[in-house]
């Protein structure tokens, strides 16, 4: 019983990883379609699935603690997954735990390559914001007055062609 509560744990950890995933693909597309408006609802499903997963891990935990009571062993909750999937009894039960684990640990390494080339994808975004803004409005221009080290610096003015007031 307890490793059937385990195995379900694992199982909806992987579904939220997968929607993680689906969610970061949306975003990818929204970031170079530049439709703002899509990638702020998706950042909203986003931190929704996330707040799953937070509970989903909880769950897990005390999944992982309900299994090694049942099994007689003193509860460890910086016991690794692998090791305990490999303490199941029922072969079928742990040859599906190693399973989910597979597919969470791929998952987890696919999710984390898509968030770095979103981060990426946004840096370049902002990279390319700021060249605008500074085609049309001129580069940043620093203020030719002493001030005290102890100072905060001032933020540097734009010389600017354009009225901003305007």
């Amino acid at each position: 019983m307890a490793a059937r509560e385990l195995i379900e744990s694992l199982r909806l950890m992987l579904r939220l990883y997968r929607q993680l995933i689906e969610l970061g693909k949306q975003k990818k597309d929204q970031v170079i379609g530049n439709r703002l408006n899509d990638l702020t609802e998706t950042l909203a499903k986003e931190s929704r699935v996330l707040k799953q997963l937070t509970e989903a891990d909880k769950a897990r935990v005390r999944a992982v603690a309900a299994f090694q009571r049942s099994l007689g062993l003193k509860e460890d909750p910086e016991a690794k997954l692998y090791d305990l999937a490999n303490l199941i009894l029922n072969r079928t039960e742990k040859q599906e735990a190693l399973r989910l684990l597979e597919e969470i640990g791929q998952a987890a390494a696919e999710l984390k390559e898509l968030n770095e080339r979103n981060q990426a994808l946004v840096r370049q975004a902002l990279e390319m914001v700021e060249f605008t803004l500074d085609l049309l409005a001129g580069p940043p221009v620093e203020e030719p007055v002493y001030q005290a080290p102890t100072q905060k610096p001032a933020e540097p003015k734009r010389i600017s062609r354009f009225d901003a007031k305007a």
